[in-house]
């Protein structure tokens, strides 16, 4: 999406990667993507409710429960379908904003990617933005690498009325929506860093 050349993508909860010009599944992951499938099939096959987004990613899934009329019982009903799925055992569940995310039951999340990308670029400092609870993995994985290593660290929530209230908690600042997001990363782009400015 934002289609900068030396810039290093990484996606889907740290499953995936762009190299080469194309994604690349986690070698761990791969055997996920047709148990995922199978899942995210077998959940709408059963589940036929008004409003319900089955969203498949290839090695994870997302269901989007936001339109529905009723989402605090839609969400029950999928968790007690997922439990009851032939592979739910070697999934996990990660719930977002008004989302399930089907993930591998591997150690790859959106903080393990930070710690890969800060090692691989031998990164000094890192500036994270985020808005959901999948965010916090990246958050406290920046917070482990400022204190261990002392990478230099700027964690930021971006707050909407969904936002979980553990952003707070977990970040350095916090901005009001998008719109505050694009001003700073306007500003960061044009900021003299390294000339004393």
């Amino acid at each position: 999406m934002v289609g900068l050349d030396g810039v290093a993508y990484i996606g889907n909860h740290g499953v995936e990667r762009w190299r080469d010009g194309r994604v690349v599944v986690h070698p761990e992951a791969e055997r996920y993507v047709p148990i995922i499938a199978e899942t995210l099939r077998t959940l709408a096959r059963e589940i036929r409710v008004p409003g319900i987004l089955f969203e498949d990613k290839g090695a994870t899934a997302s269901v989007h429960y936001r339109q529905t009329a009723d989402p605090p019982a839609v969400r029950a009903l999928l968790l007690d379908a997922i439990t009851h799925c032939r592979h739910a055992g070697e999934l996990r569940v990660v719930e977002g904003r008004l989302v399930l995310n089907l993930l591998p039951r591997l150690r790859l999340d959106k903080g393990r990617a930070v710690e890969v990308l800060v090692a691989e670029h031998s990164l000094r400092g890192a500036i994270f933005i985020g808005d959901d609870v999948t965010d916090l993995h990246a958050f406290r994985a920046l917070t482990r690498l400022h204190d261990s290593r002392g990478l230099a660290t700027l964690c930021i929530a971006v707050l909407s009325p969904e936002a979980p209230p553990e952003l707070i908690g977990a970040t350095d600042l916090a901005l009001q929506g998008v719109t505050e997001v694009s001003a700073l990363l306007v500003a960061l782009a044009v900021c003299p860093f390294g000339d004393g400015g």
